[in-house]
């Protein structure tokens, strides 16, 4: 989409992408950590709009339709004692590979509300405002946690962000291999 002239862009880094010998497919997949359970995980990909902006944007870019993810899910547990896991890995429990499918209506809801947290934060951010539309505080600790949770518990003081962050302007397509943005 663009602002106001002005394009905005959806970030992201497939891992990558498979032709199943099965059903000639193609699949994105995934690599994920999880703390929690390797079930658990699995019961949160529905709704989960990375993985739909996944399948959008290799169609949007690439001009492929993908069929499905795959996630290889890895238990990262908090259980190790001096470094090690005292109780060994537990193949069963630790690690799990698992499909997930989106529909045109998936990707449907993921654009609208990418559109509308999009036009939400750029609307407060022109406004002047020093704060932003919030999610319900759940949605802080969903899926991982936020990554914006330690500077948004700052509410933007900028006395704060400035002593707490380094502040610059974020410029993703930096370093992608083939940048020629350097010569501009």
């Amino acid at each position: 989409m663009d602002w106001k002239g002005i394009p905005v862009m959806a970030v992201g880094k497939v891992d990558r992408l498979r032709q199943s010998r099965v059903d000639d497919g193609i699949y994105s997949w995934e690599t994920k950590t999880t703390s929690g359970s390797v079930r658990n995980y699995s019961e949160q990909t529905r709704p989960n709009h990375q993985i739909t902006m996944y399948k959008w944007a290799v169609q949007e870019l690439l001009g492929i339709s993908v069929t499905g993810g795959i996630l290889d899910v890895i238990h990262v547990p908090d259980r190790k004692v001096n470094g090690k896991f005292p109780d060994g890995i537990d193949d069963d429990k630790d690690f799990g590979r698992f499909e997930t499918r989106r529909s045109p209506t998936d990707v449907d809801e993921f654009l609208f509300d990418l559109r509308l947290a999009t036009e939400r934060y750029l609307s407060l951010r022109d406004s002047g405002l020093r704060r932003w539309h919030r999610n319900a505080p759940t949605a802080c600790f969903m899926f991982g946690g936020c990554h914006y949770r330690p500077i948004c518990s700052t509410n933007l003081l900028e006395s704060v962000i400035k002593t707490k962050f380094k502040v610059e302007r974020w410029e993703p397509w930096r370093g992608i291999v083939g940048d020629h943005s350097k010569s501009e």
